[in-house]
């Protein structure tokens, strides 16, 4: 099993403990393993008894979004035996089903039809906070990506994106320009 944590870089991974599954999560490197930093239900459950835990590892990914995608429908599958101790995903479980339609495809089809005034100009934060609200890309805790993440995708598509500190009304801003990729 250990080996299986180093195959790619991310898993999902199963808890179960009398036989009975109570917790699933991604993790890379050994966070499967690592007991010690759980919840309070989580812990609970074990009552100490870190030994009698048995960890199957799911299926390995190098690509994060495809083993949060699991993660989510194993998730899906098993939130309503109310066993789990996923606290946060369970109180957010609208979120992870939204999270989860979300596919590669999706997230290049909303960047490419950016509003063409971002494009190619000067943008503040908040214009950016905008832009980011606009686009609707939900993260794995159900929240709008922020510029970075949004910045990421941006460029994995081909987008340049040019930053800079400039003076506005005798400030100092920090700006961002997206550059479409037929313009660089």
């Amino acid at each position: 099993m250990i080996e299986e944590l180093y195959k790619k870089k991310y898993y999902v991974y199963k808890h179960y403990i009398d036989g009975n599954l109570f917790y699933i999560g991604k993790g890379t490197g050994t966070r499967a393993l690592d007991f010690l930093s759980r919840n309070k239900s989580w812990k609970n459950k074990v009552k100490g008894r870190y030994g009698d835990v048995e960890v199957v590892i799911e299926k390995s990914f190098d690509d994060e979004t495809e083993a949060l995608i699991l993660e989510s429908e194993l998730i899906n599958l098993n939130v309503k035996n109310g066993h789990l101790t996923n606290m946060v995903l369970r109180s957010n479980y609208k979120n992870i089903l939204e999270y989860e339609k979300q596919t590669k495809e999706i997230i290049a089809k909303k960047i490419n039809s950016i509003d063409k005034s971002y494009l190619n100009r000067q943008l503040t934060a908040s214009e950016k906070r905008d832009l980011c609200e606009e686009l609707n890309i939900i993260n794995d805790r159900g929240n709008h990506k922020r510029w970075t993440s949004v910045k990421i995708d941006l460029k994995k598509l081909g987008y340049k994106i040019k930053d800079e500190t400039i003076r506005i009304d005798g400030k100092q801003m920090r700006v961002s320009t997206i550059i479409p990729p037929e313009d660089n």
